[in-house]
């Protein structure tokens, strides 16, 4: 049996308006869900209101790639950056990553520096599907930093972001 916990994540600034929000999603594969009969499933949608002070950068994969097998870090395509504080700052790193493993290996981190950020790392190993999702808060000082989220695996299978549930994002909040 396969199961999954599946998290989106969207930064956006509304107007003061009436919205209505959907949750809608569906897995990769064919199951069969019952809430009522089941203890381990469930579905929620959270919505957080976050100050008007507060800046985000999001960054998302969008392009077919053929993920680097060698296993040593490789830096997923377009999840990387630059920022420069001017003065200390905490800021909130959130990844995800949700891409086909085919019982092999994959482990994802963050990058500050081209040094590793070693609380942010997450590993699977044989698993049909890679999914990691991380949170890494982090006081920074005031300076420059290159942020890249990185990975190394041992699946030589393809990111594909037509698909309706592959992913490969960073956000900074």
């Amino acid at each position: 049996m396969y199961w999954g916990i599946h998290n989106a994540i969207i930064v956006k600034f509304l107007a003061d308006v009436d919205y209505s929000i959907k949750l809608r999603y569906r897995t990769p594969f064919n199951a069969k869900s019952n809430p009522r009969t089941s203890d381990w499933e469930g579905q929620s949608l959270m919505l957080l209101e976050l100050p008007q002070w507060v800046t985000h950068r999001s960054l998302i994969s969008d392009e077919e790639f053929q993920l680097d097998c060698s296993m040593t870090w490789s830096v997923f395509p377009k999840i990387d950056t630059y920022i420069a504080l001017e003065e200390d700052k905490t800021i909130l790193f959130i990844y995800n990553v949700v891409l086909p493993l085919v019982e092999k290996k994959m482990t994802v981190g963050i990058f500050m520096n081209n040094l590793l950020e070693k609380k942010s790392v997450m590993t699977y190993d044989s698993m049909m599907y890679f999914k990691g999702v991380g949170y890494l808060p982090l006081t920074l000082i005031k300076g420059k930093y290159k942020i890249q989220l990185k990975y190394k695996t041992d699946a030589c299978v393809t990111y594909r972001p037509s698909t309706d549930w592959q992913s490969v994002a960073l956000s900074l909040v």
